[in-house]
């Protein structure tokens, strides 16, 4: 990690807007505890900062998720757990 972040291809900061400049590709990797009741992936932490990525994206990105968080989500073609139609990305 260390030789890629003297190498200028790696970087960490804490302002999501100065992160997402010229990005064409967001990787969301956050927490997905156990929901309460049924044992699904509790998604409120991936739709969250899909949320905030679509607010501050200016144009179209690509956004990754973990697949097993959205695995009990709506079929593959659908949108999946982050759906264009839902936060316009």
């Amino acid at each position: 990690m260390a030789k890629n972040v003297e190498a200028g291809r790696l970087s960490f900061t804490l302002d999501l807007a100065e992160a997402m400049a010229g990005a064409e590709v967001v990787f969301i990797a956050v927490g997905t505890p156990t929901r309460r009741g049924d044992g699904h992936a509790d998604l409120t932490y991936v739709m969250a900062a899909a949320e905030e990525v679509a607010r501050i994206a200016k144009d179209y990105i690509v956004v990754v998720t973990d697949h097993r968080a959205c695995r009990n989500q709506p079929q593959a073609g659908s949108g999946g757990c982050c759906g264009q139609s839902r936060f316009g990305f």
